[in-house]
């Protein structure tokens, strides 16, 4: 994972309609402007989202959530797991869309 911190600040956003749209757009542009090989391009310059975008590209939604949990042993994710679940189905779909 990056070394970066997530606070509840950034999951509230994450979790957000309007954050999930960031999101999305993020990894539109990405795709479009990177092509195929998108995300190891864009490891170096954006950590946090990189490791966020590997989790949905890698794992299921289930498997995404208990990382998150080891990662964040902490915050009470289960609070929120059906946001999360939610957006791990948004951004798979982004991410599996064919350009």
């Amino acid at each position: 994972m990056a070394n970066e911190k997530l606070g509840w600040k950034d999951l509230a956003m994450f979790l957000s309609p309007a954050g999930q749209q960031q999101i999305v757009s993020f990894i539109q542009r990405a795709k479009a402007e990177r092509g195929s090989n998108w995300l190891p391009e864009i490891k170096a310059e954006f950590p946090m989202f990189s490791w966020i975008a590997e989790l949905i590209a890698n794992r299921n939604a289930e498997e995404a959530f208990e990382d998150l949990q080891d990662a964040f042993p902490n915050y009470p994710l289960a609070l929120v797991k059906p946001n999360i679940l939610n957006l791990h189905e948004r951004l798979a779909a982004e991410i599996n869309k064919p350009r």
